[in-house]
């Protein structure tokens, strides 16, 4: 199967660049069928902080890497065109629809892989607005994006979006990452047996380690986390249970006034309850995930599609406590794990405290290895090309 590969890789580094450059070696690598794929590097911004962002040098690179996928179609005959489409913001719809215009033409196989969320929501609702502008946006997208032969939607829960464009197959591909902790089972499994056999004990005076892993600001919920964790310790203790929670957070402040609400808040908490170890990454986040109970995640960031740090902390044996938000309900019942309510403090709370010693560590990571592995995802992904083209 020949295809070209519309999108591009780290840097900068996110979510789908990383799942870009996954699928591409992965798929190169011969292991999931015999592929030919040609790479357009679709990079449109060189740092975390100008994604996003428009300008008229965005749109002559738009321009050039569509005429390069066309060079690729004419120089070696390959009819399928894999791209991601962007979010429904409008430099980047401007974008898509620039390359989708000069592409599809020569591309009778275009697929769709929804890693963002919300266009077709977006297109839907502004469809049915009053104001022509929106009205216009919408019926490009629905001319640019119509009727395409096959999507690739992460969940069920995203099919809503790409539905509305009506393709001709829609396909669940959920996401996947390589294996953060290869030495499980030689290293981890029998410590963290014994530690859920302490949890349990209604003698423990344990700390219950719990980590937030992310931008530290609102939208990811590390506000609500922070609450949450004041009212399990309080119910805890009115319960007369001797086990106290307390919260590792490891991230970046997207801005100064994040950072100040977030001094704030632990101050008016407790910030005895709290401990801020910075942005961590390679062996420092792998530490902190061996360290710890449980992983807070109770997300309800706009831009958030799946949450690949839920499936990292199922590597690591010890149960990711989620939010509600869009997708996450999909994918924690995938693993039979409970959600809170979003934005619910309160929710979280009892979700966290139902969490301490509850969970087999070895049926988490199960979890993992059967549906957010990278050897999984592809060979979800490959399969779902093969069947996109029939």
């Amino acid at each position: 199967m020949k295809l070209v590969v519309f999108a591009h890789v780290p840097p900068p580094h996110h979510g789908q660049s990383a799942m870009v450059k996954l699928m591409l070696e992965g798929i190169e690598s011969g292991e999931f069928g015999e592929f030919e794929i040609y790479h357009v590097d679709a990079r449109f911004s060189s740092t975390i902080e100008d994604v996003g962002t428009s300008g008229l040098g965005k749109g002559w690179l738009a321009l050039k890497f569509a005429f390069r996928a066309i060079s690729l179609r004419l120089e070696h005959g390959v009819k399928a065109l894999y791209y991601v489409p962007a979010p429904p913001k409008s430099s980047a719809m401007i974008r898509d629809w620039i390359i989708l215009a000069l592409c599809r033409p020569f591309f009778p196989q275009l697929i769709f892989h929804w890693h963002a969320v919300g266009l077709g929501q977006w297109t839907e609702s502004q469809g049915q607005s009053k104001g022509l502008k929106g009205r216009v946006m919408a019926r490009l997208n629905r001319l640019i994006f119509g009727n395409h032969v096959a999507s690739l939607s992460l969940t069920e829960w995203a099919t809503r979006d790409s539905n509305v464009f009506s393709p001709r197959k829609n396909l669940i591909v959920p996401n996947g990452i390589p294996d953060p902790c290869p030495d499980f089972y030689g290293k981890l499994l029998e410590i963290r047996r014994l530690r859920s056999e302490e949890l349990r004990s209604p003698q423990s005076e344990s700390k219950y380690q719990v980590v937030f892993l992310g931008h530290c600001h609102e939208g990811k919920g590390l506000w609500d986390t922070m609450k949450a964790i004041k009212i399990a310790n309080s119910r805890l203790e009115n319960e007369g249970n001797p086990i106290r929670l307390e919260l590792s957070i490891a991230g970046e402040f997207p801005s100064d006034e994040d950072r100040r609400k977030f001094e704030k808040l632990g101050n008016e908490l407790g910030s005895d309850q709290f401990n801020y170890v910075g942005f961590v990454g390679g062996q420092e986040k792998r530490e902190l995930l061996e360290n710890a109970d449980c992983l807070s995640f109770p997300t309800k960031y706009e831009a958030e599609s799946f949450g690949l740090v839920a499936a990292e902390a199922l590597a690591f044996g010890i149960p990711p406590v989620c939010s509600d938000w869009r997708m996450l309900p999909n994918l924690m019942n995938m693993v039979g794990l409970p959600v809170a309510e979003t934005g619910n403090p309160e929710s979280l709370a009892g979700e966290l405290i139902d969490s301490i010693g509850r969970d087999d560590p070895e049926s988490l990571r199960a979890s993992f290895c059967d549906h957010f592995s990278d050897r999984r995802h592809l060979e979800i992904l490959a399969e779902s090309f093969r069947e996109a083209v029939k």
